[in-house]
């Protein structure tokens, strides 16, 4: 099926963008997801648990930036924050991987379970999602259809780079990887083809990854394994 060449919608409410540029041919893109990766641009040494603010990257600009978006910022993300990372190692694009919540309260360490699970991050601090944030961002990641409304309530023209992990892992799936020499924003504009504010309204469990907060151990790795199953799929 041909898809209409448009621009999805640029926010809650707001008009539609330009028409994104035609796609080059398939193939290997440099810049797409294969090679090797590091969580920043080479020779910075910013350790990899350090990485809270976009500006602690030297060339910010080399650098396709990844916001993930929870609740309270000490479980969920933080568990698709450490495997996202681990995710982007085989990709040739140097990356950033940050996470915040819509509720944090600021400073506090991931769950104990979260540590348990994920492995990591051993330094991970808390930190409540502000719109520099999202505004910084090349790609935002939230756990469910709530969190995406929070990000783009703060920031509307974010909605054409701000999807649940289930929504964008489906509609990568269906769109394919980056193409030679196609950035993310064009990827995203044909990924999010077709894709209007309203479909996000109300909840609904296909968009949403479980909070395991409060429960068992299980639950919290079962979390883990959704999570890394959606990231590969994102990621590939």
């Amino acid at each position: 099926m041909t898809m209409p060449r448009h621009h999805p919608a640029s926010a809650f409410g707001a008009p539609d963008g330009p028409p994104g540029p035609p796609r080059a041919p398939a193939g290997d893109a440099p810049g797409a997801a294969s090679g090797a990766a590091s969580d920043a641009t080479a020779g910075t040494g910013v350790p990899r648990w350090e990485h809270h603010k976009w500006s602690e990257i030297s060339d910010s600009r080399s650098v396709t930036r990844f916001l993930i978006v929870c609740t309270a910022n000490r479980c969920r993300s933080p568990m698709a924050e450490q495997l996202l990372r681990e995710r982007l190692r085989s990709v040739a694009t140097p990356t950033l991987v940050s996470s915040a919540g819509t509720l944090a309260e600021e400073g506090l360490p991931a769950t104990r379970d979260a540590l348990t699970v994920a492995g990591g991050p051993e330094g991970h601090a808390s930190r409540r999602l502000v719109r520099s944030l999202v505004e910084s961002a090349d790609l935002v990641l939230c756990m469910t259809r709530d969190h995406l409304r929070e990000v783009v309530t703060l920031s509307p023209a974010a909605f054409i780079r701000t999807y649940t992990l289930r929504d964008l892992a489906r509609r990568g799936a269906a769109a394919g990887p980056r193409r030679p020499g196609e950035s993310i924003e064009t990827w995203l504009t044909w990924v999010g083809t077709g894709r209007r504010p309203s479909d996000l309204v109300g909840h609904d469990d296909s968009d949403d990854v479980a909070d395991p907060v409060g429960r068992p151990v299980e639950a919290y790795r079962r979390c883990a394994a959704d999570l890394d199953s959606l990231l590969a799929e994102i990621v590939a």
